[in-house]
């Protein structure tokens, strides 16, 4: 087997220069007719690649649960988009084991079902096939990466505003869906035809030459944002207007930048001007998920955000009081639900 590295910040950072698999790269170069595509995770991103790869000729199929999976399995995966109104052909599945082999599976769970996900739809990556991560942190490629080995492993940067509108259903609400696509150790000519099966099915695909600084990147958004919007229970605009929690959110985005680049990663000099313009841009009735997710009941991710940035800083000597106090504060909702009440299953 052709195996790359993993590298010192726990992503993909291994040689791109991969030798020659055989039949991986024939696969690549020739092609297929269809790309045989499985979407594990069909919420609203996952849902929303789904339905735009199906349309662009892809032979989808979508791993999910649920009344959604059931919805999709029985009437299709209908999506709604700038006013329009779309349904197409998926097969749906519970299991990726019948969801059947796939050249590439894109990887749209939640953080902490990454491994599992990886671990059960393992058997049915083809041969030279990839997987691609798209969760908002920057821990799920080398999880992924551990199982599969990182020739085999990609990421990717979403930027894609999608939810679930109803059962079989996805509403995309932005203006764009753009992908930074990138991955140190996958064969060039299969990143070329992820790359290239993307933009068929109109998506803004950015091929980044540094995958870990795309996701860092947007990763420090993600964490101030959602870290500061579920600590308070409030949504972005009131922070932003109020100079004590505008406060926090511009040290969280201070704290993540200088752990990346207390890593080694190469994350722009002006990331935190750069965040804070993002930032400014937002819809003040900005709900980032761990927000919803704490609302509802739901099992968090906060593990792998904020926790993520308390680790590193530990590890790096960094300190990072406000993204550590986002954790201690969330850590005990982590599972779910409050003290002593179940949490109700997640939709996809």
């Amino acid at each position: 087997m052709c195996r790359g590295g993993e590298g010192p910040h726990g992503l993909l950072s291994g040689s791109p220069e991969v030798p020659d698999c055989g039949r991986m790269r024939h696969l690549w170069l020739l092609g297929r007719a269809e790309m045989r595509v499985m979407i594990i995770g069909a919420g609203g991103l996952g849902g929303y690649l789904a339905a735009c790869l199906a349309r662009a000729g892809a032979d989808v199929s979508v791993v999910g649960r649920g009344a959604h999976l059931q919805a999709m399995a029985r009437d299709g995966l209908t999506l709604v988009s700038g006013g329009r109104e779309e349904r197409v052909a998926v097969r749906a599945a519970a299991d990726p084991r019948a969801a059947g082999p796939a050249d590439l599976i894109i990887l749209a769970v939640k953080l902490y079902d990454v491994e599992a996900a990886v671990a059960a739809a393992a058997p049915m990556l083809a041969e030279g096939g990839v997987l691609v991560t798209v969760q908002n942190g920057v821990d799920a490629p080398a999880m992924a990466a551990r199982i599969l080995g990182p020739e085999r492993v990609a990421a990717a940067a979403a930027y894609v505003s999608a939810r679930i509108e109803a059962p079989g259903v996805v509403l995309h609400t932005g203006a764009h869906a753009r992908l930074d696509l990138g991955s140190r150790a996958a064969p060039p000519a299969a990143m070329a035809a992820i790359a290239d099966l993307g933009r068929r099915a109109g998506l803004d695909v950015v091929e980044a030459p540094d995958i870990e600084a795309a996701l860092w990147e947007k990763f420090t958004f993600f964490s101030a944002s959602s870290g500061v919007t579920a600590l308070t229970r409030l949504p972005l605009g009131p922070l932003r207007d109020d100079p004590l929690t505008a406060g926090l959110l511009t040290r969280a985005i201070a704290e993540a930048s200088a752990v990346a680049r207390a890593l080694g990663v190469a994350v722009p000099d002006d990331l935190e001007a750069r965040t804070a313009a993002v930032m400014a841009g937002k819809s003040p009735a900005l709900k980032p998920s761990l927000l919803v997710d704490l609302e509802r009941g739901r099992r968090l991710e906060v593990n792998w955000i904020a926790g993520t940035i308390h680790r590193a800083g530990l590890a790096t000597g960094i300190d990072t009081p406000v993204q550590s106090c986002i954790y201690a504060a969330l850590k005990p909702f982590s599972g779910g639900g409050l003290p002593g009440e179940k949490a109700p299953p997640a939709s996809s």
